[in-house]
């Protein structure tokens, strides 16, 4: 399956479908990683004819419980797409009292919160998740030593226990180009600010 996975900016080049179509040919969902204009994922949405599974960043206050034409916001819950089961956490570290910032805590909770859509994934399909996509990065993997940008210990553990085959995210600059780490069987992609995938 090919996934256009897009994050935290918008990418020009797409703004002109001339340019943009022969290299997006074929994708057959979008996950968009937080940050993102409603307007811009409404856009892609239209052009590729194709579901947009989102999450939302810490720069999303606007869109907090905001609908978004055409897409579908997987905070807290998974989708099957094609048989592969495919769940969304938002949000980043707390720096600040906005939205969509949480403490390791209420990132714990909000993982307490996807359990018993996991659960059911188990029972149903012998496995818990296929992809996770957050806009945070995992402690330790892809974040960076600022407190904005640092990623969660929750998200480490989460992907330790429900080993994801892949986690995507945003939030965090890619470094040394190095854009896609093994962490135990998950593989963490950094899709900031696009990636196309075969997966």
């Amino acid at each position: 399956m090919k996934i256009l996975a897009i994050s935290d900016k918008i990418e020009e080049s797409f703004l002109n479908t001339g340019l943009s179509m022969p290299r997006l040919k074929g994708v057959e969902l979008i996950l968009a990683c937080g940050d993102l204009p409603s307007p811009y994922m409404e856009y892609m949405v239209s052009i590729l004819n194709v579901p947009l599974y989102y999450v939302l960043g810490n720069h999303d206050q606007k869109l907090y419980k905001q609908h978004i034409n055409g897409c579908t916001c997987l905070d807290e819950t998974t989708i099957v797409f094609k048989n592969t089961i495919i769940g969304g956490l938002s949000g980043s570290i707390k720096y600040s009292d906005d939205k969509l910032m949480y403490s390791e805590m209420q990132m714990h909770g909000k993982i307490a919160s996807l359990f018993p859509h996991l659960l059911v994934n188990r029972i149903r399909y012998k496995r818990y998740i296929d992809i996770l996509i957050t806009h945070s990065p995992i402690l330790g993997v892809h974040d960076e030593p600022t407190k904005v940008h640092t990623g969660f210990k929750a998200l480490k553990l989460f992907d330790k226990q429900y080993r994801p085959k892949y986690h995507f995210h945003g939030h965090a600059m890619v470094r040394d180009n190095t854009f896609s780490t093994c962490f135990n069987s998950t593989q963490i992609i950094n899709v900031n600010h696009y990636r196309i995938l075969e997966i």
